[in-house]
């Protein structure tokens, strides 16, 4: 066994000492190698660098003309493959996006053409211009651009019995809604009423900025907007004779004397503000369902008839700090844009009773009360309060 180990030991000194005198030679010849090529590069360099001196001192100024050579050289070189290229375009295509984008690989920016890529699916913006052809309907064409056939028929006055043409021309809205036609004295919050719309979206999809100026002529889309049916004609129940019908204030009840349209004799309402102070502003209109009474001096806002409290607080459609009334005869009024309220929800109030003060506060361009008159409980439908009002200065405004 000892033999054997000697054995092996001899043979790996052996290998060590032949591997090392192996690498110490090719190393010496390495060295020697980068020895000879140190010398020749010095040796050049220094030539080169004599020659560059000798030029500059011996060409009495004239080596920059040695540097417009080298410039030169480069742009010859250079320029012919940089000054254009045929730009390649990668397009993707991932779900309801699309992009594209140029290689830039040169020392020159390539020439190319730009354009914008609409991203497949986006809504759009602006009311198209649809031309019917053979075989469409409204049906048909509603599911095109994905709307509601109501829209199409609000859009372009239309009625479920017309019946539409090839060549017929038919304005196709962005989205379910209505386009409407600015007249004067429309506000944002008129025509959000109007409509049953979201008064900020329309200012959004619109790109209205404040103060929220509309112009006549100008057309709006109101999002999500329908078309109101037209209001019935105002009726009251009144009292039979035997009953003892009065013109109090609080609504008539059914009788003997059935439905009848409201008369001097049955104007319910009382005038909405303290001590009969203000004046009429603005009467109700198709956008505007109330009437406006302002006074610069904000007096204080009367109950217009007995009932109970539902809402007393901030309303973010525009009225601001506002009051509504529940009668007890299925009807409600409603007071707008106030600078103080002082009652609260549940609350019993009568008749002349100060439930706040006038004022600015929310789309309102002065300090007034914005009046209305529901039909039903609680945020039921408008109607105009002028028939109703027990004041001469509302007969201006008509039935």
């Amino acid at each position: 066994m000892d033999s054997k180990i000697k054995q092996a030991l001899s043979i790996f000194v052996d290998y060590f000492k032949y591997l090392s005198l192996y690498i110490f030679s090719r190393a010496r010849i390495v060295f020697v190698i980068a020895s000879i090529s140190y010398e020749v590069i010095s040796e050049v360099a220094t030539n080169l660098k004599n020659s560059i001196v000798r030029y500059m001192f011996w060409g009495r100024g004239k080596w920059y003309r040695f540097l417009v050579v080298i410039v030169v050289a480069l742009a010859v070189l250079v320029l012919p493959f940089s000054v254009y290229k045929t730009p390649f375009t990668i397009e993707t295509y991932a779900d309801e996006d699309v992009y594209s984008t140029v290689a830039q690989t040169d020392l020159l920016i390539e020439k190319g053409s730009s354009m914008t890529l609409i991203p497949e699916g986006r809504p759009r913006m602006d009311t198209e211009v649809y031309t019917v052809s053979g075989g469409d309907s409204l049906g048909s064409i509603a599911q095109k651009f994905d709307l509601s056939v109501d829209t199409i028929l609000w859009a372009n006055d239309l009625s479920d019995s017309d019946i539409i043409k090839p060549g017929q021309q038919l304005k196709i809205p962005p989205g379910d809604g209505v386009l409407h036609k600015v007249v004067d004295g429309d506000t944002l919050a008129s025509i959000a009423d109007f409509y049953g719309a979201a008064e900020q979206l329309i200012a959004d999809v619109n790109w209205i900025d404040p103060p929220f100026e509309l112009d006549p002529g100008q057309i709006l889309f109101v999002p999500d907007g329908t078309m109101p049916l037209p209001d019935p004609e105002p009726v009251i129940a009144v009292a039979s004779t035997s009953t003892g019908a009065s013109s109090g204030n609080t609504g008539g009840t059914s009788g003997g004397g059935g439905w009848v349209p409201p008369t001097s004799a049955n104007r319910w309402l009382a005038w909405p503000v303290s001590g009969g102070r203000g004046y009429l502003t603005q009467c109700p209109s198709a956008y505007h369902i109330a009437i406006d009474i302002a006074d610069s001096s904000a007096p204080d806002l009367t109950a217009a008839a007995s009932g109970t409290v539902i809402f007393a607080g901030w309303d973010p459609s525009g009225y601001a700090w506002s009051v509504q009334i529940d009668h007890g005869n299925g009807y409600t009024t409603w007071y707008a844009h106030m600078q103080a309220i002082y009652v609260s929800n549940g609350q019993y109030v009568s008749t002349g009773q100060a439930i706040g003060r006038m004022g600015a506060t929310g789309l309102a361009t002065g300090i007034h009360v914005h009046f209305e008159l529901r039909k039903g409980s609680a945020w039921s439908g408008r109607i105009s309060p002028t028939p109703y009002v027990n004041d001469s200065r509302v007969y201006v405004c008509g039935w």
